[in-house]
């Protein structure tokens, strides 16, 4: 499998797997897709019913990955990362919910992120000799994934870059990173710049391979293949359940974030997923909306909301959707829908929810089933993807819904994790970079 530069995919950078591993980052400034998007064989979905999720995952990665890795490595990676449940929740006879929070941290990064460390384990990157140094971007929740997948991972560390919170989660719950693995890196700006400054770091490739570099982020192509499977996942349930038959239209509808999420979902359509659309959940005023009405990029602040991932102003797998439809937001359309949703809506849509279904969100769940259920067409089957545990939002659950959030056991442990702190770094490259040298990054006993 070539990969190819979403900058020029027609005739720009290709590179093989392990240069689109190693260097997520194109020369020309893109980030990396696969050249061509395999289509799986019908007789599969024949059988996609009755298969269990990890059975699932390797047939959809393999189907990617196959020429490039050996398949043994892929199915122990699978069953290693996706461990735990993926169900589908029926909450009305069209309205359904994908909850992909049922991982160690509660959150859908826990499926990347998991991927990720697991595949890392088994490649030639990781051994107890040889640091890697994983280093992502994040608002909050991939850090704590990220820190808590590759805990296990030999000679592995991450490093998270973070503006200050000002999310509405339970103090500082999305920082809590387990383990001695990890350190936090609190950026004096926003999450847009800590964006900018992981980019053009990864763009430096003298610097990525000599400190041993690795992307955590979804700039890593790697992230995306877990959540690609969900989608096939979410529709052999259906087919299991009776809820929908092979051809029946499906709308997916998803928060916005980095539009990793809304990304896979696409190259599942293009791998065979059938007659499905999408949906996304974005804040008011975001740049991905304007650009489906208009046809034109701009950039520019979202509006904060209660639910931070519907605030990226540039969102990282936005090329990745550029290259698959041409740059054109007439193409997107007849895929995709944007829906604007203010914080007054999202506190309506957790208590509506609650109401009509018994079943309780979180702000970003809420904004997602608001964008659902006003852009849901006739005879559509509705599939939300819940990305977050309601108790990771407890204190803005209870205060919208007056319902108190029952913790899972494991929501313990995240609040009790700890991380190495770095506060108040400057948010320019420099800095950062400054502060890598200073950590010893190639040295083995530097993480420990």
């Amino acid at each position: 499998m070539e990969y190819v530069s979403t900058s020029s995919p027609q005739n720009g950078f290709t590179a093989d797997f392990r240069e689109m591993f190693y260097h997520p980052v194109a020369p020309d400034g893109g980030i990396y897709m696969p050249q061509s998007i395999p289509t799986i064989p019908s007789a599969v979905f024949k059988n996609l019913e009755g298969m269990s999720l990890t059975d699932c995952a390797y047939i959809i990665t393999a189907a990617i990955l196959g020429q490039d890795i050996d398949p043994s490595v892929l199915r122990e990676a699978t069953a290693s990362a996706l461990d735990f449940e993926i169900p589908l929740q029926r909450l009305s006879d069209d309205i359904m919910s994908l909850e992909l929070f049922h991982g160690p941290t509660l959150g859908v990064r826990d499926l990347g992120t998991r991927f990720l460390a697991a595949f890392m384990s088994r490649y030639d990157c990781c051994s107890t000799d040889r640091r890697v140094n994983v280093i992502a971007a994040t608002a909050g929740d991939t850090g704590m994934a990220l820190a808590d997948a590759m805990k296990d991972v030999p000679g592995a560390h991450v490093y998270i870059l973070h503006p200050r919170d000002e999310s509405g989660r339970d103090k500082r719950t999305g920082f809590m990173l387990s383990g001695e693995n990890a350190t936090s890196i609190e950026v004096k700006g926003s999450l847009d710049q800590c964006m900018g400054m992981l980019y053009e770091l990864l763009s430096d490739r003298e610097f990525t391979d000599a400190n041993n570099l690795v992307s955590g982020n979804t700039l890593n192509f790697m992230r995306l293949l877990p959540i690609i499977v969900t989608f096939f996942h979410a529709k052999a349930q259906m087919h299991r359940t009776g809820t929908c038959k092979p051809d029946d239209p499906i709308v997916f509808a998803l928060p916005s974030g980095s539009l990793a999420t809304l990304a896979a979902g696409v190259i599942a359509k293009r791998m065979g997923l059938g007659n499905v659309r999408f949906v996304t959940a974005c804040s008011k005023g975001h740049s991905f909306s304007r650009f489906l009405r208009t046809g034109v990029w701009q950039g520019g602040n979202a509006e904060p909301s209660i639910a931070g991932a519907l605030d990226v102003s540039y969102p990282g797998n936005l090329p990745r959707l550029f290259a698959m439809y041409g740059n054109s937001a007439e193409a997107m359309s007849e895929d995709i829908s944007a829906v604007e949703v203010s914080d007054d809506e999202i506190r309506a849509a957790m208590r509506q929810t609650l109401t009509r279904y018994d079943y309780l969100t979180d702000p970003h769940t809420a904004a997602t089933m608001y964008a659902l259920e006003s852009h849901m067409h006739q005879g559509e089957k509705g599939v939300i993807l819940a990305s977050v545990h309601p108790a990771k939002f407890g204190s803005v659950v209870q205060e919208n819904t007056q319902t108190c959030v029952v913790a899972p056991k494991r929501m313990e442990r995240i609040k009790s994790g700890s991380a190495v702190r770095q506060l108040a770094l400057p948010p320019t490259v420099s800095a950062l970079k400054k502060f890598l040298r200073e950590q010893n990054l190639h040295k083995p006993e530097a993480a420990q």
